[in-house]
């Protein structure tokens, strides 16, 4: 099932409710219509394959694919880094973070910029609750480089691929703050775990470290994987919404999409992402 769920720009010239006709893609935009909350999910045939609709009954606004004449070489790429923010997203929303829109550029030369907006704001008052909360976030973290090693093409199951997933966090892949982060979330989780070791004792903590990563990365590719559906679907719905952006004076060489939290909220597979715990 492909998802898509995008908002006609120039509201005034809508056609009526009841009008079936069909727009060209250029006039299309995902985000600037001002009644996005009033938002109806409607099926309909497309040969073999289902699209989702989306109107706005109060302007009667209809969109369907937008991502037809998209270039393989940027959809291919737009895909992955799709699959990479939609696995922090749904990570996070599994693990209890509250969570805002998902962006996602990317141009013609491959150049991208992604965005999951999570709350990180969160009652701690105990000790375990902090653990808790740091093993939840390093989780998210990781979600990121795992979920974009996940194929987007239908299979039984679809794994993680650990050895790429490494590359991705280590590498000049754009996913280096990621993993900037969790090094430094992971200290923090040693010296709260192990208030007894010796700081000068380089070996122990060593292993204190490897025990702690490797611990939160199995449960979170076990949730990855066991979520992998959903992550692929939600990234093809972000991918099949977006639009060439227009430049003044020059062809357009930057497609991008904006999902508000209120549009992703909406969508049956998000309402489906069940509530996990960092412990399996």
């Amino acid at each position: 099932m492909k998802l898509g769920f995008f908002l006609r720009s120039e509201v005034e010239q809508a056609p009526a409710l009841g009008d079936r006709s069909k727009h060209p893609v250029e006039s299309l935009h995902p985000t600037t219509h001002k009644c996005a909350s009033a938002l109806v999910y409607r099926y309909y045939a497309d040969g073999q394959r289902q699209s989702l609709v989306v109107e706005c009954e109060i302007q009667g606004c209809e969109v369907t694919q937008m991502t037809k004449k998209m270039p393989p070489a940027v959809r291919d790429h737009a895909l992955q880094i799709a699959h990479h923010e939609m696995a922090h997203y749904v990570m996070a929303r599994a693990l209890g973070f509250a969570t805002g829109g998902v962006t996602l550029t990317v141009t013609m030369d491959l150049r991208h910029q992604g965005g999951a907006s999570i709350t990180l704001a969160r009652s701690i008052s105990s000790i375990d609750a902090m653990k808790e909360y740091l093993q939840a976030r390093m989780m998210v973290l990781l979600a990121g480089a795992m979920g974009q090693t996940l194929s987007s093409t239908h299979s039984p199951r679809k794994l993680v691929d650990k050895p790429k997933a490494t590359t991705i966090l280590k590498g000049g892949f754009g996913a280096e703050q990621d993993y900037a982060k969790v090094r430094e979330l992971q200290q923090l989780l040693r010296n709260i775990a192990y208030p007894d070791t010796d700081p000068a004792s380089s070996d122990r903590i060593t292993a204190e470290l490897k025990e702690i990563t490797d611990r939160v990365w199995l449960r979170t590719q076990e949730v990855v994987e066991a979520l992998a559906d959903t992550i692929t679907e939600l990234a093809l719905a972000l991918v099949d919404g977006m639009v060439m952006v227009e430049q003044w004076g020059r062809a357009g060489d930057t497609y991008e999409v904006v999902l508000t939290g209120g549009m992703l909220e909406r969508l049956r597979p998000v309402q489906a992402i069940p509530a996990l715990c960092v412990v399996s």
